[in-house]
């Protein structure tokens, strides 16, 4: 596209110059079209900024940006991961002081595979990836504890009554194939490597047929407070265009670390 180079520059501008942020520089929500969305943070967030800024880095060979997407990890952990089970939630809400306390599959899968995008183009020497390879190996551990029986990953990760949910199982998937083939896991990776292939055995058997429809994609979300908004009335939906995507991206993974 001819335009391709304004528009990422205005987006890249956007998000670095005009983003409502913390004081500390963290990316939250402000003067939003939904008012229910102003003065709350999302793990949303994570993967519709720090994917392009990886990128947009590269593009405009600058490494600052870098730095930027990095510090965006402290702030959306400090507000949105539970320690009691190494997830995280969804939303912080600051008008009522606290996050949500819902591990939403599709949330916790945007925020663990933004966590690779990034460590896959932050030098080796850069300050902040000690931490945030530690970050790394306690979220994916938590998520690694809720996979079922079956090998997939449910629509709320820690209520095993909710649905088995495509897109968080084919972002697990790919999340945990990087973490194989870049050596990241401080521990013994084995887990790791055996939750693979559970998965992606049950998206195959499960959740894709033999023309390519992808089945169990939670649709778009709004946020709330109670587990039962995301397992009832958050419902699969076929060919949602939030999972086909991603289901590719963890074959493609899968053919890599096979």
């Amino acid at each position: 596209e001819k335009e391709y180079k304004k528009i990422a520059e205005y987006v890249g501008t956007y998000i670095r110059k005009k983003q409502a942020r913390l004081p500390d520089g963290t990316f939250f929500r402000k003067k939003m079209m939904h008012e229910s969305h102003n003065g709350t943070l999302w793990a949303d967030d994570l993967y519709m900024s720090v994917p392009f800024l990886c990128r947009f880095a590269a593009f405009m060979n600058d490494s600052s940006i870098l730095d930027d997407a990095s510090s965006q990890f402290k702030g959306f952990k400090e507000h949105l991961f539970m320690n009691k089970n190494s997830l995280m939630a969804h939303v912080y809400d600051f008008n009522r002081g606290t996050n949500t306390g819902v591990p939403w599959g599709r949330g916790n899968g945007w925020t663990l595979f933004s966590l690779t995008e990034l460590l896959l183009v932050l030098p080796q020497t850069h300050p902040g990836r000690k931490w945030l390879l530690s970050f790394f190996n306690e979220f994916a551990l938590g998520v690694l504890r809720c996979q079922d029986k079956n090998g997939m990953w449910h629509q709320v990760m820690n209520m095993a009554e909710s649905y088995e949910e495509t897109s968080c199982t084919a972002m697990f998937i790919s999340s945990f194939a990087r973490g194989l083939k870049n050596r990241w896991f401080s521990g013994s990776a084995e887990p790791y490597a055996d939750a693979c292939k559970k998965a992606w055995k049950a998206l195959t058997e499960k959740a894709i047929d033999k023309d390519g429809n992808v089945y169990g994609v939670c649709r778009g979300s709004e946020f709330a407070f109670t587990p039962k908004y995301y397992s009832e009335h958050l419902l699969p939906r076929l060919n949602d265009t939030h999972g086909i995507g991603i289901v590719l991206l963890a074959g493609v993974e899968m053919l890599s670390i096979t």
